[in-house]
Order: C-alpha cells, then sequence, then structure tokens
C-alpha cells in the first residue's frame, strides 16, 4: 500500500511541474513530502532525472 500512494504522490508531482504554476518545494509540499531533499532524491529514484531539470524540459 505504501509503495502504491508512494507513486502515485510522484505521478502527482510530475503533473504539477509540467504544468509549471508551482516552484519544486510548492510541488513537494502539495504532494506530501515534508523534505524536499527527500523528495528530490525520491523523484530521481523514480524517473532518473532531477525535479528542476524535469521542470525545465517543459518550459522549452
Amino acid at each position: 500500500m505504501f509503495g502504491y500512494l508512494h507513486d502515485y504522490r510522484l505521478e502527482k508531482a510530475c503533473q504539477f511541474l509540467m504544468e509549471g504554476r508551482m516552484n519544486v518545494a510548492q510541488v513537494s509540499y502539495a504532494v506530501g513530502f515534508a523534505n524536499r531533499g527527500y523528495f528530490a532524491a525520491a523523484f530521481r529514484k523514480k524517473f532518473g532525472i532531477n525535479p528542476s531539470d524535469y521542470q525545465a524540459q517543459w518550459r522549452k
């Protein structure tokens, strides 16, 4: 159950980052991560890219 929720939160973070209305810190808080460093590490582990780099791809 925890794994499913964790993946769901990271998928939701992707959506928020693509929209570009929030910065990485705001996205991490919005999806329930209290620690931005932990969020970045979890995001990088799942998607192989930093959240800020992921967001930058969608801004181009």
